[in-house]
């Protein structure tokens, strides 16, 4: 009787008790899943048509100025800002 090797009955402790609950658990889950899946039709809808955004066509730039347009151009300025200067000696006196 010595000499017989000693068994060991695993205990039910709170570790196996979370274990049934885990898959208690899944269960439920998993079938609250299928059954939300159901309520899907089979057949996709179809996907919507995605149209490219239209595009305007690019503004040409400007043609490059004639020498004479800008002499004119530069003698305005000229005038505006002797304009000014006199305004300004007026304004002194």
């Amino acid at each position: 009787m010595a000499n017989e090797p000693t068994t060991y009955r695993a205990a039910n402790d709170a570790y196996t008790g979370m274990l049934v609950i885990s898959l208690i658990a899944l269960v439920v889950g998993s079938t609250l899943l299928f059954l939300d899946y159901q309520q899907y039709p089979e057949v996709s809808p179809k996907a919507p048509v995605k149209f490219a955004p239209k595009l305007e066509a690019p503004v040409p730039p400007a043609p490059p100025a004639d020498p004479e347009m800008k002499k004119d151009d530069e003698k305005k300025d000229e005038k505006k800002d002797e304009k000014m200067d006199e305004k300004k000696d007026e304004k002194k006196e």
